[in-house]
């Protein structure tokens, strides 16, 4: 339908035009012809099927629009962009068929004079300076350098110039030579050198001497060189002479220095008796080798000490052998650690094994035994071994018996699964020998050894972390030096292997620290806390990362710490007072690196301070305190005395001991306690703004806090320095912190000046202008001179992307041309080859049926 429409509309505009005769009419075809000529000229035709094109195809005509409405009333600019853009390729594909036809054909000859290219040179100046390159080209030949050529060097065309010359002096070697001139006159030269340097811009009429040529500034370098390369050579051969002359009298002249050598030895002097005599002291001095202290003399006590030890030594070895437990080592060190569980923490100890003290303070002072040959074992012991009943071997030496004991630890042990099992393998009061039997079991079970030693070990390490706890809850508490080394021990060991047996350790952590929260929330101070909860915390702070803020184990034991400090009563449970402050400075060293702050620290550290300081309730502006809503009030532990003497040395919280004091029901050891206590949680309270506060934007807040507690305790403390100093740093860093705070306030931008209203007047101004701004207006106005500036950026602009335009559409189409260039050889090439090809095998299958042809008629002839 929208064809037949198409079709109609074009045949209605061809009838109004008259380009067709009227086929309804019963007119005759001449008249009709006659009637469509004279209604038309022949010249309008074309311009009128033109508009009927165009009409028909509105996408060949582009108008330009213009957003103002009186744009309709004015002639709009009408393009053709479809016929423009045949129009440029049909020029473009001319351009390029006449460059392609000239390829290869017309020669290219570049000029490349000095200057041609470069039209701001003038004739002359090109010619000059292209004579000048030509000269010194001639000058820099390598015959100018050939020092046997002693002809003058011409660069004039006269040939006039004679000889080189420097100031005056010839160069050519006919005038006085270097070797020639005296001294004075150098020394005469040198002092009238000044004098020739002034009178050398003048010639002897007194005008100014011409510039030299760059011809004669060569001339003259290439002359110095020439003569200089001479005199070096001249040097040389001087040199080679004289060289060759000392070589032939060589021999002559060392013939009189042996001469001269032996008559000085001829003339020395005879040493006499004196001299030989001292001579020969001074030798023996050299040679003699300075005495040594030698051993003293042991007594008879000490030899039959050292023959005992040794025969004890032999004796072990002996029982071990016949037990077939045999080290590699006879002697190991002692006093091993939990530090050094690498290479010799595996091998173990056979020391140790064997029942002997592991790490004590005074093992310094032992006597070492000291190992002995195997072969004077048997000789050394002069009598039997008889064993008692109690399994104890008597070695019989002279008069004396020595009882030697069995070994305590078994030779196989098996790698304990649970606490009871590792319980059953240890003497639980002899510490020393749990070291050996824990050092024994990791020897036995080390991963290398055997498939499976790796998992016992990291559940063995899972019983160890359990009996550290149960340990640390034992009562003796830490002031025997036994059980101290057996808890150091097993918190270096435990920390070290968590590396290895991080997974197995980590559900460990997590479980006793689940269960410390349980304790907690049941609020029975018997339950929680109890030693092993500062064990355990503190194991985890010495084991893994505090600063990471997404960890498995450090973050619910931070958990567990803070709201430890939230639910202990400081005012009614010493115990609190000291695990609070406890766990205070704990999490201060849990977050020294990353300085956070953990507001139940600041909050616990307030209530405890004003729970153990005299008279709280005299505490001025008490309204700065965060935690108190209500004036400040006593509590059991209030001292009762006006000044308190209080330790001006750093206190040092000892946990087993000041468990115990916290315990205790005695009024003067609650006393010494609590001002302990004081001292204590006023360092907590330096470090804690040292560390953490100081940085904070909310310092003047926190340290205003403190501020009224501090000063109050100053007053009722004799002139305590750690108070006082602790004092003076809040009151500085509060004072700091508020100087250096700055408001908040938006962001500072750049002043935006107000825009005029006032009319601009001109006496040139025209209205009857085209545009607002006349062409008799000043025409220095900055606003007409900036429009123009602009107008011609806008030109420039467009100019440049039309020729960007024009430069692309140019690659394009050489880009599409040579593709069909190179399609139509490569098809002209294959249809070459297809065919030679074709009648290559036309030739071969005309002689292949000749050939059968002939060996079927050879055949027949048979």
């Amino acid at each position: 339908m929208a064809g037949g429409a198409q079709l109609k509309k074009l045949r209605e505009s061809l009838q109004n035009a008259g380009l067709t005769a009227n086929s309804f009419g019963k007119k005759s075809k001449g008249k009709a012809r006659k009637g469509a000529q004279d209604k038309l000229r022949k010249d309008d035709k074309e311009r009128a099927l033109s508009e009927i094109r165009e009409k028909f195809n509105p996408f060949d005509v582009k108008v330009t629009r213009n957003k103002r409405a009186d744009a309709m009333e004015k002639k709009l600019t009408v393009g053709k962009p479809g016929i423009n853009k045949q129009i440029g390729e049909e020029n473009r594909r001319k351009e390029y068929e006449s460059r392609m036809q000239r390829k290869g054909k017309a020669g290219g000859i570049i000029d490349r004079r000095f200057g041609e290219g470069n039209v701001q040179l003038s004739a002359e100046e090109k010619m000059l300076e292209r004579f000048t390159k030509e000269r010194l080209a001639k000058a820099s030949k390598s015959s100018m350098y050939n020092l046997d050529d002693d002809d003058n060097i011409d660069f004039q065309d006269d040939g006039d110039f004679g000889g080189l010359t420097h100031l005056g002096q010839s160069l050519s070697g006919n005038g006085p030579s270097r070797d020639t001139i005296d001294d004075d006159d150098f020394f005469s030269k040198k002092r009238s050198a000044g004098a020739d340097d002034e009178s050398a811009a003048v010639d002897e009429n007194g005008q100014p001497l011409r510039k030299k040529t760059k011809a004669e500034v060569m001339k003259e370098v290439i002359a110095k060189s020439k003569r200089y390369k001479k005199e070096r050579q001249q040097t040389h051969l001087e040199n080679q002479e004289k060289v060759g002359e000392l070589d032939e009298e060589f021999e002559n002249v060392m013939d009189e220095i042996s001469e001269v050598n032996r008559g000085k030895q001829t003339d020395n002097v005879e040493k006499t008796k004196f001299d030989i005599d001292y001579e020969m002291k001074v030798t023996e001095a050299k040679l003699d080798r300075r005495a040594k202290p030698t051993d003293r003399t042991k007594t008879a006590e000490e030899i039959e000490k050292e023959e005992a030890e040794r025969l004890l030594e032999n004796e072990k070895k002996r029982q071990e052998r016949m037990e077939g437990d045999i080290e590699d080592e006879e002697v190991r060190a002692e006093g091993a650690v939990g530090d050094d569980l690498g290479d010799d923490f595996w091998n173990g100890s056979g020391d140790e094994e064997n029942g002997f003290s592991v790490g004590s303070p005074d093992n310094s002072s032992d006597e070492e035994l000291e190992p002995a040959d195997e072969s004077d074992n048997e000789n050394d012991v002069k009598s039997s071994r008889p064993k008692s009943t109690s399994g104890e071997t008597v070695i019989t030496i002279g008069n004396k018996k020595i009882v030697v004991k069995p070994k305590t630890v078994k030779a196989k042990l098996t790698c304990p699964k649970t606490l009871k099992e590792f319980k059953l393998h240890i003497d639980e009061n002899n510490f020393e020998e749990i070291v050996i039997v824990i050092k024994k079991i990791f020897e036995t079970y080390q991963p290398k050894l055997a498939e499976g030693n790796k998992e016992k070990l990291g559940v063995f390490t899972q019983v160890l972390f359990e009996y550290l706890l149960e340990l640390s809850n034992l009562p003796e508490g830490f002031e025997n030096e036994k059980y101290v080394r057996i808890m150091d021990f097993l918190t270096r060991t435990i920390s070290n292997l968590t590396e290895k047996y991080e997974s197995l350790l980590l559900d460990s952590f997590r479980e006793h620290l689940k269960n410390a929260h349980e304790r907690l929330l049941s609020q029975d101070s018997e339950q929680f806390p109890k030693k092993s909860d500062a064990i355990l915390l503190t194991l985890i702070g010495r084991t893994f990362s505090t600063s990471d803020k997404f960890h498995l184990v450090v973050i619910p034991a931070l958990l567990v710490a803070a709201e430890s400090l939230e639910f202990m009563k400081p005012e009614q449970n010493k115990t609190d007072i000291f695990f609070g402050i406890f766990l205070c400075d704990l999490i201060i060293r849990y977050e020294r690196i990353s300085e956070r702050i953990v507001p139940e620290v600041i909050s616990f550290l307030q209530r405890v301070l004003i729970s153990i300081i005299p008279k709280p309730e005299e505490i001025e502006n008490w309204e700065q305190i965060l935690i108190c809503s209500n004036k400040p009030k006593s509590t059991i532990f209030t001292p009762k005395e006006d000044k308190l003497q209080l330790s001006t040395e750093e206190v040092k919280l000892s946990i087993s001991k000041m468990w115990e004091l916290s315990k205790s029901t005695k009024e003067n050891e609650t006393r010494q306690f609590l001002n302990h206590l004081i001292i204590k949680s006023v360092q907590t309270l330096d470090t804690l703004i040292t560390k953490m506060i100081k940085n904070t934007t909310a310092a003047p807040e926190l340290t205003l806090s403190f501020i009224p507690i501090i000063r109050h305790l100053i007053k009722h403390s004799e002139t305590n320095s750690i108070i006082i100093n602790t004092g003076n740093k809040l009151a500085n860093i509060y004072k700091i912190s508020n100087q250096e705070r700055r408001p908040l306030k938006l962001q500072t931008h750049r002043a935006i000046g107000i825009a005029q209203v006032a009319p601009r007047f001109s006496d040139r101004f025209n209205p009857d202008s085209k545009s607002s701004r006349s062409i008799d207006m000043d025409p220095m106005d900055p606003i007409a001179i900036r429009d123009e500036i602009n107008k011609l950026k806008h030109e420039v602009k467009e100019e440049r992307k039309q020729a960007l335009k024009e430069i692309r559409r140019d690659t394009k189409f050489e880009a599409r041309a040579q593709i069909e260039r190179k399609k139509k050889e490569y098809d002209e090439y294959h249809s070459k080859m297809a065919k030679i090809y074709n009648s290559i095998q036309t030739e071969e299958g005309a002689a292949k049926n000749e050939y059968e042809r002939e060996k079927k008629a050879r055949k027949n002839r048979k």
